[in-house]
């Protein structure tokens, strides 16, 4: 299957064909529109009939006529979604042009319900231009504008791409871009300079406006939620929302602020303890908008720092549970609880994760003193542990620190991962070596599929289906590639390769972000390659989508969701897309929900 950007006098086309090459492309384009509609009658073998009563073929009321009729038949003309292909139908549409009593958006939706699997192989090239002149009439002007761009055009757009993600001021296809009479070839180049010369591409200004994300209603509870603020909210207040009937991501919050002042509730002892002896040993389902590992989870580290006592044997018993997400809490709970023997079992755990937590927690209370369990840490394999034990042993007095913290640092480096920076960075750090002896590997620079129609506004979306096991739902974005066109269009090549199926949102902060898209459910490990940075002026709405980093031009892959306006991240952080279906079901995730699938979908067929 390939795809050619094929202009001729007014169409932008992106043809997906079987076999089509360059030089098929017709030589001619009919005159007029009389001359479109006999091209298209004649290749197809349709009569007057056919097109309908009163239909000639003359001057553009006749077109109208042709698409309404089209739209509503849906047989006149089969297969013409497919001689157009997807992406050229939406290059039009994205346009809103009204036609007639029908929008282009319905038109669309009728050939593709209809033809968009049909796609026969015997295409002539000359039917192919003709149905796209008719479906480009009455268009905007940007869509008119866009259209007298060539082939030559779209391999420039590549250029100045790929000059931006190298960071190469000096590619001879900005300045050529820069003069190009194309307005938003001119832009394109125009804002990859100013992002290669400025980090932050703080005078932002200069750039042109691009369209103001969906604006999304907050869930009800949202501001119960927010009323609950540390250290200000009393124990009162705490216990209410508690025992419910809040939901659930406000009961969590409660929580999250029990303080040892409330020591003397029992009525919140009570309904904290209720939590935990519930968590059955099978705890990885839930229903939406219900819990399952959560509440006992968040109950257990609450119950640590109110009624010790009382959290201690629970500690004990919860140390093994099969939910490694429940050891988790475990170990953050013996932290509170100065419980070192939990903690150093729990170093020891097979999963990287908890192993993480048990490290943190036992270095606050323990120091140096269980250095020996530490450097032995640093042989495994789970990134998050070996960062948090090179962490834990920088400033030991163990001789041997170095040298072994140095193999870990050769070992780790030849994963090529560039991700696992902080990683690598904390080995150096224990071995008493600077951060820029760091040995990333090479950055990749390639043009990836679809860049180049995203830099053009193409409308391209992803469902996100969550597991079954997190409630299941779905919720669709598009990707904003008028503004990030490279990272949407790597982040659309990850999902086409089933990278993030499986993987799962493993920081939720009910108002801030949602995160996730690892493959080990942490934030240490993502994308071999780095994506790098392409701020622009869309800003950081609840509902627009965000690239993890750490610092300029490490995007890992990850996502993260805004559950609100989150305009401070502006300077640093990408938005490459946008909820655009789907904002209640982003709002009831809860930390550690899975990702079924990530997959493409029509911008009109989404069932």
């Amino acid at each position: 299957m390939r795809r050619h950007l094929l202009a001729r006098r007014g169409a932008l086309v992106l043809i997906a064909l079987a076999g089509c090459r360059p030089e098929t492309s017709p030589s001619r384009a009919p005159a007029d529109l009389a001359g479109y509609v006999m091209d298209v009658r004649e290749g197809f073998g349709l009569s007057g009939a056919q097109l309908g009563p009163g239909f000639d073929g003359s001057g553009a009321s006749g077109v109208r006529q042709f698409r309404i009729r089209v739209s509503n038949a849906r047989t006149a003309v089969p297969g013409t979604i497919a001689y157009i292909g997807v992406d050229g139908i939406t290059q039009v549409v994205r346009a809103g042009s009204p036609v007639g009593g029908a929008s282009l958006s319905e038109l669309q939706g009728a050939f593709v319900r209809v033809w968009f699997r049909r796609i026969p192989r015997n295409v002539n090239p000359v039917q192919t231009v003709a149905m796209a002149r008719l479906v480009s009439v009455d268009s905007t002007p940007d869509a008119r504008a866009l259209a007298s761009l060539t082939a030559a055009d779209s391999a420039l757009i590549g250029r100045i791409l790929l000059a931006e993600d190298r960071r190469d001021s000096t590619d001879a296809a900005l300045a050529e871009g820069a003069r190009h009479a194309e307005e938003q070839v001119e832009l394109i180049a125009r804002r990859a300079r100013l992002r290669i010369r400025d980090a932050h591409a703080a005078p932002r200004d200069s750039m042109a406006p691009l369209p103001a994300p969906p604006t999304w209603a907050e869930p009800s509870w949202k501001a119960a939620y927010r009323a609950l603020i540390a250290p200000t909210a009393s124990c009162d207040a705490i216990r209410d929302a508690v025992r419910g009937p809040a939901a659930w991501p406000v009961r969590l919050r409660a929580a999250d602020l029990v303080t040892p002042v409330c020591k003397a509730d029992d009525a919140l002892a009570t309904s904290l303890r209720g939590w935990v002896d519930a968590l059955p040993a099978e705890a990885a389902s839930h229903a939406r908008g219900q819990v399952s590992w959560h509440a006992a989870a968040h109950g257990l580290v609450a119950l640590a720092r109110m009624r010790p006592a009382d959290a201690r044997p629970r500690v004990i018993a919860l140390a093994v549970h099969r939910q490694w997400q429940v050891r988790t809490y475990v170990a953050r709970a013996a932290g509170v609880l100065a419980d070192t023997a939990t903690l150093r079992r729990l170093v020891r755990d097979s999963n990287a994760n908890v192993q993480e937590a048990a490290i943190d927690a036992l270095a606050k209370v323990s120091g140096h003193g269980d250095d020996t369990l530490f450097v032995t840490a640093l042989a495994g394999s789970g990134a998050p542990a070996v960062r948090a034990a090179a962490v834990a042993l920088k400033g030991s007095p163990r001789a041997d620190v170095a040298t072994i913290a140095n193999a870990a640092f050769e070992r780790w480096a030849a994963h090529a991962n560039a991700s696992e920076r902080d990683v690598r960075v904390a080995l150096l750090a224990a071995a008493g070596q600077p951060a820029s002896d760091d040995r990333p590997p090479p950055p990749i620079h390639e043009l990836p599929p679809r860049a180049i129609a995203l830099a053009l506004g193409a409308d391209v979306r992803l469902r996100v289906r969550l597991a079954a096991s997190a409630g299941g739902g779905t919720f669709v974005v598009r990707l904003r590639g008028d503004a990030a066109p490279m990272m949407a269009a790597r982040v659309l090549a990850l999902a086409r390769a089933h990278y993030y199926d499986g993987t799962d949102w493993h920081r939720v902060e009910h108002d801030f972000v949602i995160q996730g898209g690892g493959p080990a459910s942490n934030e240490y490990v993502g994308a071999r390659s780095f994506l790098r940075d392409e701020l622009s002026t869309v800003p950081h709405l609840r509902g627009t989508v965000g690239m993890s980093t750490r610092g300029h031009d490490t995007g890992d892959g990850q996502w993260f969701v805004n559950l609100k306006d989150n305009r401070r991240l502006d300077r640093d952080y990408t938005v490459f897309a946008e909820v655009v279906e789907g904002m209640d079901v982003v709002d009831d995730i809860l930390e550690g929900d899975g990702i079924a699938t990530i997959e493409e979908v029509d911008p009109v067929v989404r069932q």
